[in-house]
């Protein structure tokens, strides 16, 4: 794979410590580097890679959904002392010749 074949992509966030989004990074800084950007991955997926799929013009097999509504089930997940429960209802068209994807939530 060439190296134009790769997406860059660097985020640097300082936020105080004593707010919502410290307290959150702090968080993410508990874990180590793998397995916090798995979690950070697992997240962006959830919650954008549909919106990113839609303002590319691309579309998603039913599949494809299912899988991204497991990534947002896991975001909310369990942990520690905390239950959360999350319900993802999906409404899915294809028009014929639609372009299909074999697997767009690779690690």
């Amino acid at each position: 794979m060439r190296q134009s074949d790769k997406v860059d992509f660097n985020f640097r966030y300082r936020p105080k410590v004593d707010s919502p989004d410290g307290v959150l990074m702090q968080y993410l800084n508990s874990f180590k580097p793998m397995e916090r950007r798995a979690l950070i991955l697992r997240a962006l997926r959830a919650f954008y890679a549909t919106a990113a799929y839609v303002d590319q013009g691309e579309a998603l097999t039913l599949d494809e959904l299912e899988a991204m509504a497991r990534y947002l089930k896991e975001a909310a997940g369990t942990y520690d002392q905390h239950q959360f429960t999350l319900e993802v209802e999906t409404s899915v068209v294809f028009a014929e010749g639609e372009s299909r994807f074999d697997s767009p939530l690779e690690d």
